[in-house]
């Protein structure tokens, strides 16, 4: 559905795309070797990076917030107890993303009709950013609506039911690609927000003090 069919679109038809139910699904299962260890639970600001994630997808989720753990899960589960989140364990961590999103798209409820994929080691991604990501899927619920990197499209990415099949399948290349034959619409961010893959890295981050979570309109 383009910009220019949803505004032609009847009240009822609005309201029916704009409440599609978005889970949103929080990798964070990486052995972090790269990192030098337990990335997700590496401190920013004083609080593990991963939680600067949930803090975000709590805000834009509408049909639940969903963690994938991998190695140190009882670490995790401790620093989310006070969370609203649902924590799920990948067994199967050390295969790599796909076996994680395997696992928490297994895990989302029924009544959700996306899913946002994000990653525990991009904590200075911005709110508003993320809305505009729903917004966009909302208005295209057709396409995989994900950020334009330099090397593509990738998570930040969201991805309606119809599409987890390809998702999951086994020649996919994981949450930080878009599955190939899948309609995508790519969306800039309004400053670039790297992965965190070292403690330098972090560091940076920490420095330039993360990111204000802002607001955003739907």
């Amino acid at each position: 559905m383009g910009r220019s069919q949803y505004r032609l679109m009847g009240r009822r038809d609005r309201v029916r795309y704009a409440s599609r139910p978005l889970a949103v699904l929080v990798l964070a299962a990486g052995a972090g070797r790269r990192f030098g260890g337990r990335k997700p639970l590496a401190r920013l600001m004083g609080r593990p990076m991963v939680l600067h994630v949930v803090d975000r997808a709590l805000i834009v989720a509408d049909a639940g917030v969903t963690v994938v753990s991998g190695p140190g899960a009882h670490s995790l589960r401790r620093e989310l107890a006070s969370s609203p989140v649902r924590v799920v364990h990948n067994p199967g961590w050390r295969q790599g993303q796909r076996s994680s999103l395997v696992a928490g798209l297994r895990a989302l409820p029924r009544e959700a009709a996306g899913v946002l994929v994000l990653l525990a080691d991009q904590p200075g991604i911005e709110l508003a950013d993320l809305g505009r990501l729903r917004a966009a899927w909302r208005r295209e619920p057709d396409h995989v609506i994900a950020v334009r990197h330099s090397d593509g499209a990738g998570a930040p990415a969201i991805f309606s039911r119809a599409h987890w099949p390809a998702l999951t399948a086994r020649a996919a290349s994981g949450a930080r690609g878009v599955p190939a034959g899948l309609p995508v619409r790519a969306l800039r961010l309004s400053r670039p927000t790297p992965d965190i893959d070292n403690p330098l890295a972090l560091a940076r981050l920490a420095c330039a003090g993360g990111r204000a979570h802002g607001r955003f309109k739907a």
